[in-house]
């Protein structure tokens, strides 16, 4: 008879427009277990979907309840939603960037987020769900000869890295990821800015899944 309500915060984030919060419209899977069951086995809440509402509550495409007694619940949150999420009989995900981050909506769907609370109590108050960042945001600074027109660069020069794998399975378990795949050229977000003290050219990040750099990687600078 107590339905569960959730509530969500984002740990040191920059990939969502409004930094630390999601924003309205953003949807999430949702796991629950009892305390015993792992989540290879029976799930008590299998990938239900929510989306974020005001002030950062999380809405349940349909309403869930708390097991009847005192039964504790572990629950699993992931970001950004996904038809499958953890596939069964496993704790395995699917992860994947965008090879084109060039965008505001690829890059935060670029994204991957994990959020886990244990032993949570039937009870009317929200279950806080604190999201973790589990890829990796390369911030890349092009440092320009003095001889350079840097104004001139900001406005020409384009960068590209090549050969890095975009897909990967993330344990939930070990909270390690495998099966790298699908290597492609990643064009990163953000627009060029002059830092005059350093003669620097800042800006230009991409989020990349966590992996051995190969000699086949290369970044690319293209200008004019």
């Amino acid at each position: 008879t107590i339905p569960i309500n959730f509530t969500t915060k984002v740990s040191k984030a920059d990939t969502r427009v409004t930094n630390t919060a999601f924003e309205k419209g953003d949807k999430v899977g949702l796991y629950a277990m009892l305390p015993s069951t792992p989540i290879t086995e029976k799930r008590y809440i299998d990938n239900l979907q929510l989306e974020c509402g005001e002030k950062n509550a999380f809405i349940p495409e349909k309403t869930v309840f708390y097991p009847a007694g005192d039964a504790t619940l572990n629950f699993i949150s992931y970001y950004p939603y996904q038809e499958e999420g953890i596939i069964q009989g496993s704790s395995n995900i699917n992860v994947n960037v965008s090879p084109d981050q060039s965008s505001t909506t690829e890059y935060s769907n670029s994204d991957f987020m994990v959020a886990k609370a244990t032993g949570i109590s039937p009870s009317l108050k929200a279950v806080n769900l604190q999201y973790n960042h589990k890829l990796c945001q390369l911030n890349i600074i092009l440092q320009v000869y003095e001889e350079e027109n840097i104004n001139e660069l900001q406005q020409n020069a384009s960068i590209s890295i090549s050969n890095l794998n975009t897909k990967a399975t993330y344990n939930m378990d070990t909270e390690l990821f495998n099966a790298f795949n699908t290597p492609q050229s990643i064009i990163p977000n953000g627009k060029w800015e002059i830092d005059e003290e350093n003669h620097q050219l800042t800006g230009k990040k991409v989020i990349l899944i966590p992996q051995h750099i190969t000699p086949d990687c290369e970044l690319t600078l293209r200008v004019n």
